[in-house]
């Protein structure tokens, strides 16, 4: 590579940052879980999601397998059990919130950066344009004074053929 030219190498912040907040949000969301066993309201909530997810998964199981549904086969979860499954839902999908988030700010900043690169193009090829049609004036009125001055004649409307 030549010694004049200089290499420019951008530093991925914004890469970065969301790297570091999705580090951030597994610690965050293992608080979550943590927070669950002592906040009753919390853990009303975790209770809940984590039947629903009990149920849903049994349904699945029994749908894949073609099996019979009967009352003495219900079971239901110890409340140590719903709220540990219930605060890993949670945690999950604060895990995967977060990524959606990042996922999405990335894609729209994306899209703005892209959308202000075609106005700085826009804005070149309309300045390009605009000096074009200067030029072009500017040639015609050239080219005109130039044959008047050659052929003063032509340019009073003294034609004669």
């Amino acid at each position: 590579m030549a010694p004049n030219k200089s290499i420019n190498i951008m530093f991925p912040a914004y890469k970065v940052l969301c790297v570091f907040i999705r580090q951030i949000s597994k610690p965050f969301a293992n608080y979550l879980k943590r927070r669950a066993a002592h906040n009753e309201r919390f853990r009303n909530i975790c209770i809940y999601f984590g039947n629903r997810s009990f149920a849903f998964e049994r349904s699945i199981s029994r749908r894949f397998y073609n099996s019979e549904v009967s009352e003495c086969d219900k079971v239901t979860l110890s409340p140590e059990k719903s709220v540990n499954i219930g605060s890993e839902l949670l945690g999950e999908c604060f895990i995967f919130t977060v990524a959606a988030g990042l996922i999405t700010a990335e894609y729209i900043r994306g899209v703005l950066k892209e959308s202000r690169k075609e106005y700085r193009l826009k804005q070149r090829l309309d300045n390009i344009d605009s000096r074009q049609g200067d030029l072009q004036k500017l040639i015609n009125q050239e080219v005109t004074r130039q044959l008047e001055a050659r052929f003063p004649a032509i340019s009073t409307g003294e034609r004669k053929f």
